[in-house]
């Protein structure tokens, strides 16, 4: 067992005051925010816990939140994965009281969850806890739960595995519970001016424009870096920040002319796995399955890793898809929400980009994963005409995906690249219709509004058949 205070000696990671620790290589958990540390399992891989999403008006309060979560390289005995899962208990502050908001948020939804054994623990000779072994019924799942608290601020440790060997990995849990620790006020500012620190195992590498986090290999982070900063010059080609002003004047007698606000964009955030499963559990606490990549804009970051089917390649299409939704959404706004046909048809015109490593150039060519849907489908009169697409909601698009992913791809590259005079320079102009007003309806009025859309729906339909 981890003698109480020498995890002290760990926090040299962040605390460079301290002593370095030489009896463990397992890199020990500091938590600022949260003001905890602890050493958690060793060689357990730290695996990143779900950001605050911006908008939670749909979802009910929780009880408890997720702060930090491991998983063990190999099942147990039984194969059952093993995790551990460390939870700050909202609203309660002594003991008792957060024994019973976990188990309530155990029980919520009609879930049954029994405790089949506890004890009372005493952690760093001062701080109170209660060590549960649950039982979720009909599952086969063991859980061993550490709750405790300093009179202030409560927290479960929450490990999962197999439930037949469960109770015997109890003395095994607790070694990693005894090592928890409430930092002092003194240490959390040392920490945070020392700058936000990854997680254990996590890397960083930064462009001019991205924070590539990573716990993947480094020359692939490397490589995502390069295509991100080189792709993002296209993406400004389209849509240059100079020409996107703030929102309208509001000088009285001048609301609708144009700010001379500039446009400036925050970092942004890239999320790597080395691992698909680690991706996609991250993936599935955020409400996003079967995806290779995906943006965030609730959370504000885009989230991706080295498919192993078709390697770096594929990979790198994706961002550049998905990045193209983030660069979007910082030039936007989280107020505006940009019509599913364009912003899933701009995100499918870059997904061709091909990069030429010996010029740093990019070139846009034709999306090879889209265009034989699209041909058969404008041939045969399967498409979905444009003057109902331009309509569609999210759910409607997603719900005839394959189609509509195809046909959203080849209406935008049709306006980009058309010669014909009445077509060029609409998407544009929708784009800062939209921002200033941020009313699609309106935007959508002024510039696709004015066209024919039958027209538009012919010609387009005579450029993929005939001419793409």
């Amino acid at each position: 067992m981890t003698p109480p205070r020498l995890l002290a000696a760990a926090l040299a990671l962040a605390l460079t005051a301290l002593p370095s620790l030489a009896q463990t290589r397992q890199t020990p958990y500091v938590d600022a925010d949260n003001g905890i540390a602890f050493m958690p399992p060793e060689k357990w891989k730290c695996i990143p816990t779900p950001k605050e999403m911006k908008y939670r008006e749909w979802q009910p309060e929780e009880k408890t939140k997720m702060i930090a979560k491991w998983s063990s390289p190999q099942g147990d005995a039984d194969n059952y994965p093993q995790d551990l899962e460390v939870y700050l208990i909202k609203d309660a502050k002594a003991l008792d009281a957060a024994v019973k908001a976990y188990l309530d948020s155990k029980k919520e939804y009609g879930r049954s969850f029994e405790v089949n054994k506890e004890q009372d623990i005493l952690i760093q000779g001062k701080h109170k806890g209660k060590f549960l072994l649950g039982d979720p019924a009909n599952r086969g799942f063991g859980f061993i739960v550490a709750i405790v608290s300093d009179g202030e601020k409560s927290f479960a440790l929450e490990f999962t595995g197999g439930l037949a060997r469960a109770e015997k990995a109890m003395p095994e849990r607790l070694k990693t519970v005894m090592t928890f620790q409430f930092l002092t006020g003194k240490e959390i500012e040392k920490i945070r001016k020392a700058g936000p620190p990854l997680l254990p195992g996590w890397k960083v590498h930064k462009t001019a424009n991205y924070d590539i986090q990573y716990n993947c290999d480094s020359a692939f982070a490397v490589t995502v870096g390069k295509h991100m900063e080189a792709i993002l010059l296209e993406y400004q080609k389209f849509f240059p920040l100079d020409s996107f002003g703030g929102g309208p004047v509001t000088v009285e007698g001048q609301e609708k002319q144009p700010s001379s606000q500039k446009v400036t964009l925050e970092r942004m955030t890239v999320k790597l796995f080395g691992a698909q499963d680690e991706f996609n559990s991250y993936a599935a606490s955020n409400g996003v399955g079967g995806a290779a990549a995906y943006f965030s804009p609730m959370q504000n970051e885009l989230v991706g890793y080295k498919t192993v089917s078709e390697g770096k390649k594929l990979s790198i299409h994706i961002m550049y898809h998905e990045a193209m939704h983030q660069y979007l959404h910082a030039l936007f706004g989280e107020e505006v929400r940009i019509p599913i046909w364009l912003n899933e048809g701009m995100a499918e015109y870059f997904f061709g980009g091909e990069f030429n490593d010996a010029t740093g150039r990019f070139t846009i060519g034709l999306n090879k994963v889209r265009i034989d849907t699209i041909r058969q489908a404008a041939r045969d009169g399967s498409y979905v005409p444009l003057e109902k697409l331009f309509q569609y909601t999210q759910a409607q698009y997603y719900s005839n995906a394959g189609l509509c992913y195809a046909e959203g791809w080849s209406i935008a590259y049709f306006l980009w690249t058309t010669t014909d005079a009445k077509y060029k320079g609409v998407i544009e102009s929708f784009m800062k219709k939209l921002r200033q007003t941020k009313d699609a309806e309106a935007a959508f009025a002024e510039t696709f509004g004015k066209l024919d859309i039958g027209q538009l729906d012919k010609d387009w339909r005579d450029f993929v058949v005939n001419r793409m």
